[in-house]
């Protein structure tokens, strides 16, 4: 056994070294040849011979002169490119020749890659490298829980001091920042836009690693005191508002009543907090006022530091929360835990599995479709039977045999790959065109990428060796006298068992049973989703934002004052049934609002005066603040 070892590995040393090493040239190693046939027949016409019968004496004990250089060049390097080469060449010639095999075959694989290729595309765009910015992977955010409730919801905003004592967590994160929300109207001319902005703290732009598309970001000296009023702006803002137009740049917008000039626009995968417009601000110990004199929430990000595990980060965070549970109980539940999440996790959370068994639902598909081709294959060499007894009556091996029919099926591998791409691209088309809006990052970009191309090219290949090795084995065989024997039957005596076909077609029914039960179950769980009730009557009921500029309505007073009237008008108007205020609608209404009872102090709840700030998190879901008068504000998270 050891002896055998050795050979195998010198002849494999020995292939490698004849890839690399000089090569004879074939027309010297064919005189070689004819020079040794020369000597075997001089040496049977001295015997006494006649010159013609020791020529052929000579050709028969010398052996196949065209094997030998085939073996020679086998020898010579791994993988002859020149045999590749005729082998795809007479793939091509023969494929050609069964145009409707063909067609068939690579239609049947494109939408199997196709339809894997799209779903791979959105798992890695969305859930595997779904940010642009630098060590994203490390990145994580605090949420405060319930233990009693279980890790549904819970807090992720923080008051300046939280932020603050969060931020000194120096031996867990390498970097911390926190932006809160503002609803900012923009005042153009005559009118007034809405514009969802974030006030951002110090080192923000530095944290994400991104420098501004146009302009510059904010700087250490735009944060300090006394510095002009800036701001920063998205480009998804830039071109909707502004149509792309490079004169913003540097322009004097009016915010909110102050003056702000516009020193950077961002670069369109920049999509922190899914803020239109970037404000600084450092956060100050005991200063909590934010939008409209709500007290600012702030919702922090980290970056941890290598080596560092979520556990032990959560840790860390609990026994810090701990204690300032002590400080604020009012602010923290009676027993609560710190989770630590990564960005993105409160999104795409909650179809990850959605997408992985869709992923593995395609998979069967197109192991359904390699079982097809791979009864077309099995079917085709029976035709070809003949053919490869006579390859191998003229010397073809095993291997010689079995490389030109995986040739072909990496042919049509390949042409299934490639309409696979163009199915894949129209799908994401329509994928993208059909997902509802904040269900993946801001920053996703849904693609065809090199990651995603790759994982179709290796997914061609793949397929190529499940619906091409069985066949190219099963045509490989030695057993040659059946087909010769049947050389006057047609083709009736090739694979007269059929076992292989019946093997791939019970698999092709297994797997297709498989996908229409989980296709079922699938369809079962979305229609009891849309069944559910919801506990409200839903249809025909409309709601808008009005957010309220700060310095016009301060009090409680004269926020009731703006609304009062207003709903008044709304209900007299045709067809409105009733009209009122809300700060909260469902699937977003439990979150908690503090309340003040006159002579009750709030205990064991965990009291939220404004909205947990979510942006990109949660966008676009409505919060809720209810003063001592019970009359609620509203906004948007």
């Amino acid at each position: 056994m050891g002896n055998v070892r050795m050979s195998r590995l010198r002849a494999f040393a020995a292939r490698v070294l004849g890839l690399f090493g000089p090569r004879k040239r074939d027309s010297d190693f064919d005189e070689e040849v004819q020079a040794h046939l020369q000597l075997l027949a001089d040496r049977f016409v001295a015997q006494g011979m006649p010159r013609e019968d020791a020529d052929a004496a000579a050709r028969r004990q010398f052996g196949n002169a065209t094997l030998l250089q085939g073996d020679r060049r086998e020898l010579r390097t791994l993988v002859s490119v020149e045999g590749l080469g005729r082998d795809l060449r007479y793939a091509l010639r023969s494929l050609g020749r069964s145009r409707a095999f063909t067609a068939v075959a690579i239609a049947t694989l494109g939408l199997g890659i196709g339809a894997s290729s799209a779903i791979f595309s959105v798992i890695d765009n969305v859930l595997l490298e779904p940010f642009p910015y630098k060590d994203s992977g490390r990145m994580v955010f605090l949420r405060i829980v319930d233990t009693a409730r279980g890790q549904e919801g819970g807090r992720q905003g923080y008051t300046s001091n939280e932020f603050l004592e969060f931020a000194n967590l120096i031996h867990v994160f390498d970097g911390v920042i926190a932006a809160s929300d503002d609803l900012v109207l923009y005042k153009q001319g005559e009118g007034v836009e809405l514009l969802y902005g974030a006030h951002v703290t110090p080192g923000t732009f530095e944290f994400f690693g991104m420098p501004a598309l146009y302009g510059r970001v904010l700087q250490p000296a735009d944060y300090q005191p006394g510095a002009p009023p800036v701001f920063v702006m998205r480009h998804k803002t830039w071109m909707e508002r502004f149509n792309g137009d490079p004169g913003v740049l540097n322009k004097t917008f009016v915010l909110n009543g102050t003056a702000r000039t516009l020193i950077g626009i961002m670069p369109p995968r920049f999509g922190w907090y899914e803020a239109d417009v970037l404000i600084p601000e450092t956060p100050i110990r005991g200063v909590e006022t934010g939008y409209a004199g709500l007290p600012a929430r702030w919702f922090l990000l980290g970056r941890l530091k290598p080596g560092v595990s979520k556990a032990q980060a959560a840790a860390d965070a609990t026994l810090l929360a701990n204690r300032l549970a002590k400080i604020n109980p009012q602010d923290y539940p009676a027993h609560f835990q710190v989770l630590v999440k990564r960005l993105g996790d409160t999104v795409v959370g909650r179809f990850e599995s959605t997408l992985y068994t869709i992923l593995a639902a395609v998979g069967l598909l197109l192991l359904i479709g390699c079982g097809n081709v791979a009864n077309l294959m099995l079917a085709r060499a029976t035709s070809r039977e003949k053919e490869f007894v006579l390859r191998a009556v003229l010397g073809a091996g095993r291997t010689r045999l079995v490389r030109l029919l995986l040739v072909e099926s990496l042919v049509l591998a390949i042409g299934g790959a490639a309409l696979g791409v163009l199915i894949a691209w129209g799908g994401l088309k329509l994928i993208v065109a059909a997902m509802p809006q904040n269900l993946i990052p801001a920053e996703s970009v849904i693609e065809l990428n090199a990651p995603v191309m790759v994982f179709t090219l290796a997914v061609a290949v793949l397929t190529a060796l499940i619906f091409g090795l069985a066949p190219s084995l099963r045509a490989a065989r030695r057993d040659l006298n059946d087909p010769l024997r049947d050389s006057g039957k047609g083709v009736s005596g090739g694979f007269r068992t059929g076992r292989m076909r019946d093997t791939v077609v019970v698999m092709e029914v297994a797997l297709s049973l498989t996908l229409l039960i989980g296709a079922g179950l699938l369809m079962r769980s979305f229609v009891a989703l849309r069944e559910v009730h919801l506990g409200l009557q839903a249809d025909h009921v409309f709601e808008t934002q009005l957010p309220l500029p700060a310095d016009r309505y301060k009090t409680a007073a004269q926020v009731s004052g703006f609304f009062q009237p207003l709903l008044a008008r709304v209900k007299a108007l045709p067809g409105v049934v009733d009209a009122t205020e809300s700060s909260a609608l469902p699937p977003y209404g439990g979150v908690d609002s503090k309340i003040e009872v006159p002579g009750k102090v709030a205990r064991g709840r965990m009291a939220s005066a404004a909205a947990e700030h979510q942006r990109g998190i949660f966008p676009g879901a409505p919060y809720s603040v209810q003063d001592g008068t019970g009359v609620q504000r509203s906004g948007n998270q």
